[in-house]
């Protein structure tokens, strides 16, 4: 990596940018437990989480591992049930990525996807 690629990048807060590390380390599979989680109640447990999106084990807990790197799902074993849940911090990145891409003018690449 270029000195001025790592310049720009440094300029992400850390916490952004395991956010963003964490959705996209697994192709879509961290979106779709990130929607699922957002979707649901209450926390879920892995054995919901598997059996609704059939990821193989293996692939959820690497998923489940990015997303909790990245502060943006935490296991919550005291919670009843016990699961997987979004963090306050996911659902503030979730939050201000739904809110820019909701104005067309601050996003031209989504025209072009």
């Amino acid at each position: 990596m270029s000195d001025q690629v790592a310049e720009y990048a440094e300029r992400i807060p850390a916490e952004v940018r395991l956010a963003l590390d964490g959705l996209t380390g697994r192709t879509d599979n961290g979106y779709a437990v990130v929607m699922l989680l957002l979707e649901a109640d209450e926390p879920m447990r892995f054995g919901e989480i598997r059996e609704e999106l059939g990821l193989h084990q293996q692939t959820l807990t690497d998923t489940l591992e990015d997303l909790q790197v990245g502060g943006v799902v935490q296991r919550r074993p005291d919670a009843d049930p016990g699961g997987y849940s979004l963090s306050t911090f996911g659902r503030r990145i979730l939050d201000g990525l739904y809110e820019a891409s909701l104005d067309p003018v601050e996003a031209p690449m989504a025209e072009s996807v």
